[in-house]
C-alpha cells in the first residue's frame, strides 16, 4: 500500500523488517524486489526475485516481475524461459501471450511470433491487442501482401470500435500505416529504380490523419505528442509526394488510392 501511494522508503523499511522476521517468505522477497526494480536498483531487485523463486519455483508473479527486469537488460533468452513457465502454469493469461509475441518480435523471430499469434487467436479470436500485433508482425514477413496486413488491422480496429475503444482504434491504424510507409520508403532507397510511387506518401499521410484522430480521443497526457506526430507525418507526406512527382511525373494520377 505504501509503495502504491509513492511512499517507497517507508515500504522498504517494512519489507526489510518482515524479511528479518521471516527470511523464507517468497511473497515478501518478490514484493521487495518489485520496489527495488521500480527504483532502478536492478541488481538488488534481481537478488530478491531469485530468492523468491528459490523458495517457491512456481511463484508466477515473481516469474513475471523477474522477466520484466531481464527484458530491461535485453536478456531475451532468459525472459523466454520465464514466459514459458508462466504460460504452462497460467494458460489463460492474455497479457503473457501478448508479451511473448512482443518478445519473439524483438528477438527477430518473426515466423515464430506469427505462429504464436495464430495459435492464440484460434482460441481467442477477439483479442484485439494481439490482432493488432499480429498485423505488425506479418507486415515484416516476406511474401505477405499489404492486403492481408490491412485485413488483419481492420479486424483489430473493428474489435476496438465495438468495445468503444476509439483511441486504440485510430492509434493502431496510425502505427500500421506508418510502418507500411517506412517499408516502402526503405525499398525506394534501396532500389531507386523500383516504381512503387504512391504507397510511400499515401500511407504516411493516412498515418498522420490517424495519429491526429487518436490524439483527439486520448487523455490530456498524451494528446499533445500524438497531435504533433500526426502533423509531422502530414508534412512528411507532402515532401515525399513532391519528390515522387519529380521522379515519376506521369505516375501520380494513374494509381488508385491504396485505401
Amino acid at each position: 500500500m505504501l509503495s502504491k501511494i509513492g511512499r517507497r522508503e517507508e515500504a522498504e523499511k517494512h519489507y526489510k523488517t518482515a524479511l528479518e522476521i521471516d527470511p523464507q517468505n517468497p511473497i515478501n522477497h518478490n514484493n521487495y524486489g518489485y520496489i527495488l526494480n521500480k527504483e532502478g536498483r536492478l541488481e538488488e531487485a534481481e537478488k530478491h526475485y531469485k530468492l523468491s523463486l528459490e523458495i517457491d519455483p512456481l511463484n508466477l508473479v515473481a516469474h513475471g516481475n523477474y522477466g520484466e527486469l531481464l527484458y530491461k537488460r535485453n536478456q531475451f533468452e532468459e525472459v523466454e524461459k520465464h514466459y514459458k513457465i508462466l504460460l504452462s502454469n497460467d494458460p489463460k493469461n492474455r497479457l503473457i501471450y501478448y508479451n511473448y509475441a512482443v518478445l519473439l518480435y524483438d528477438m527477430d523471430r518473426l515466423k515464430d511470433a506469427a505462429t504464436h499469434c495464430e495459435n492464440v487467436l484460434k482460441n481467442d479470436p477477439n483479442y484485439s491487442h494481439l490482432c493488432f500485433y499480429y498485423s505488425l508482425i506479418i507486415l515484416h514477413l516476406p511474401r505477405v501482401s499489404d492486403k492481408k496486413v490491412i485485413k488483419e488491422i481492420e479486424k483489430a480496429t473493428r474489435l476496438y470500435a465495438e468495445s468503444g475503444d476509439n483511441f486504440h482504434e485510430h492509434l493502431t491504424h496510425a502505427i500500421i500505416y506508418d510502418a507500411l510507409a517506412n517499408k516502402y520508403y526503405q525499398l525506394t532507397q534501396k532500389y531507386p529504380t523500383i516504381n512503387i510511387p504512391n504507397s510511400n506518401w499515401e500511407y504516411t499521410d493516412a498515418s498522420g490523419d490517424e495519429y491526429i484522430e487518436a490524439g483527439k480521443q486520448s487523455g490530456e497526457v498524451s494528446k499533445g505528442e500524438l497531435l504533433e506526430e500526426g502533423y509531422i507525418l502530414k508534412g512528411r507526406a507532402k515532401v515525399r509526394r513532391s519528390v515522387l512527382y519529380t521522379i515519376y511525373p506521369n505516375e501520380s494520377s494513374n494509381n488508385e488510392n491504396f485505401l
